[in-house]
């Protein structure tokens, strides 16, 4: 028996042959105003580069209340405002270079003006890898769960020695090469899903404008999401070209070793795409499925350390991994952020419905777009499962709004095109900003020194094994940036963590002097030397998130700076690390 498959249904909104080959669409002008305005873009987004550079503080509304950011956002504004009238004239070289204007302005930013990655957490993965260019093994099961999802590791230490590069500079560029490929990857799943080479260029861009969440940085889950992307690309061109489907097995064992959550969804959108026969061959998902309890049975004990399944109540699985209320300027973006989710998931639901009624369901992409909130339904992922919730979403998504946001540009009539252009324009613009207020927002913490870098290795190096190095707030310091970490993590794999007796007495009120005798009562029994690290970013976290009472921080500075038993191995303007050494 011969299975032939159905037809692809094509997601285009207006067909092509309903504009008029006549129209000139503005395409003698395009030639010379796009490039213009891509000139603007880019002469905006330099001054705002060297603005941000020179160091200025960014308060608790992040990058974009500064000078710099601003001229980072009027750059975005003029990028999206050509990319749409290159899109509209049929300029699709004009097109494609407004979604790499885009890339440079949101990310590459950031790696211009820092001395090195930001987020504190990445350098728990840097970490690892350099036990792998040092070691040439896998650090010991039980320091952390990493190690038993090596693929990101692996695959980075491997990239690190071919090219040379350290790894802290591989890191570095990260997030802009993630995002390259990120957008050829939408543009190629939306023309195997049916959509003109234009409505791949607008997914492309729509993921690019709408990417908020921060889990871009030198991850295991920066790269699962990318080969899910591939994976599901793969599989929407598997009802003409079988072998896709078979070549898509290996990026998905790929994936399996690199990352816990991300399968648990692909294996879920892929069994609905076969139901709603969106895929071929249709017994596929009995071999990812297959593929993940291979690999993940043997490791249950690992994950249930995080808990398997964290209750059935969505809202709870959907809350923030910081609770706290904290500052005016945490709110309103957390309100901006959660507006822009919601405002895209709402949008992809209409069009849905548009393409349904005119060309019918488009089911693939509908799955694609929302099947990731079934989540929600057993896990909250340690307060980061709405983050991947929305990240999942966002190809499938993209791909149900582009041919819609083409058809309004095309619109048969004149006046129609003239209404229907400058609201997709501002909507566009809107999304834009409040993703990058989204991204940026906590900028005021989120970056660190190189010499905060060499710090946090030197204390690495220098501590004999079983020492306990405390951070308040994970903010300013890298986390375990090198091997050495390993050592450290094999004797006690919570070295690292806050002191919660600390935490308690500065988040009720000002340290007083019972607080530090309880302290270092604790410490004397523990037998431990302890090393307290307090950086700057730590006190701006606390005052974003609420995290301590204000003047915690320097308060406690003060009480530790008058106690003759707690010394300063670290004192600069952006660092201070205290020890406290067991009398013997």
């Amino acid at each position: 028996m011969v299975l032939v498959a159905e037809p692809v249904p094509q997601l285009t909104v207006v067909p092509p042959e309903t504009i008029s080959a006549a129209e000139p669409r503005h395409s003698d002008y395009v030639r010379y105003l796009a490039p213009m305005m891509y000139l603007y873009a880019i002469a905006m987004w330099a001054m705002g580069v060297m603005l941000v550079g020179d160091g200025a503080p960014a308060g608790q509304y992040g990058l974009l209340a500064t000078r710099g950011g601003l001229l980072l956002a009027v750059a975005m504004v003029a990028t999206v405002a050509t990319f749409l009238y290159a899109l509209a004239a049929r300029h699709l070289a004009l097109a494609a270079v407004g979604i790499g204007i885009a890339i440079l302005v949101q990310r590459v930013s950031v790696t211009l003006v820092t001395e090195i990655p930001i987020y504190t957490w990445t350098y728990k993965h840097i970490g690892l890898v350099d036990y792998l260019l040092v070691n040439h093994e896998l650090a010991p099961e039980s320091v952390d769960v990493y190690n038993q999802w090596p693929g990101f590791f692996t695959a980075m230490a491997w990239f690190t020695t071919v090219a040379g590069v350290d790894p802290v500079t591989v890191a570095h560029w990260f997030a802009p090469a993630t995002h390259l490929v990120t957008a050829l990857l939408v543009a190629a799943l939306a023309v195997g899903l049916g959509l003109d080479k234009r409505a791949a260029l607008a997914a492309a861009m729509l993921v690019e404008l709408c990417n908020w969440v921060g889990q871009d940085y030198y991850s295991p889950q920066a790269v699962a999401l990318i080969l899910a992307t591939a994976c599901l690309t793969l599989l929407a061109y598997s009802r003409r070209y079988p072998a896709a489907a078979y070549l898509s097995v290996l990026v998905f064992a790929s994936l399996v070793a690199t990352h816990q959550l991300t399968p648990v969804w692909l294996c879920a959108a892929v069994v609905a795409l076969a139901a709603l026969r969106q895929i071929r061959p249709l017994w596929l998902p009995v071999v990812y499925v297959v593929i993940t309890l291979a690999y993940v049975v043997p490791r249950l004990g690992n994950v249930s350390r995080y808990g398997i399944f964290t209750g059935s109540n969505p809202m709870s699985n959907a809350s923030s991994n910081v609770p706290t209320t904290g500052s005016a300027g945490r709110l309103f973006t957390m309100h901006v952020d959660r507006s822009l989710s919601v405002a895209l998931w709402v949008a992809a639901i209409v069009c849905f419905l548009i393409l349904w009624r005119r060309v019918g369901a488009p089911w693939a992409a509908g799955i694609m777009a929302f099947s990731s909130m079934l989540l929600l339904g057993g896990q909250s992922y340690g307060g980061e499962a709405i983050f991947r919730v929305f990240l999942y979403s966002l190809p499938g998504c993209a791909v149900l709004i582009a041919p819609v946001l083409v058809g309004l540009l095309d619109g048969r009539r004149r006046l129609a095109r003239l209404v229907a252009t400058p609201l997709v324009t501002l909507g566009l613009v809107a999304l834009c900003v409040a993703s990058m207020q989204g991204y940026y927002g906590g900028w005021s913490y989120l970056t660190m020194t190189r010499t905060q870098l060499e710090q946090s290795r030197w204390l690495l190096a220098r501590n004999p094994e079983g020492a306990t190095i405390t951070v308040l707030a994970p903010a300013g310091w890298p986390e375990r940036p090198s091997a050495d970490y390993v050592g450290h993590a094999t004797v006690d794999a919570d070295y690292d963590k806050p002191l919660v007796t600390l935490k308690e007495s500065l988040s009720d009120g000002f340290p007083t002097s019972s607080d530090i005798d309880r302290m270092e009562q604790w410490t004397r029994g523990s037998g431990k030397t302890v090393y307290l690290v307090l950086p700057r970013q730590a006190g701006t976290y606390s005052d974003y998130y609420g995290l301590f009472r204000p003047g915690a921080m320097p308060a406690l500075i003060d009480q530790l700076s008058s106690r003759p038993a707690w010394n300063k191995v670290i004192d600069d303007e952006n660092t201070v690390v205290f020890t406290y050494a067991v009398q013997k």
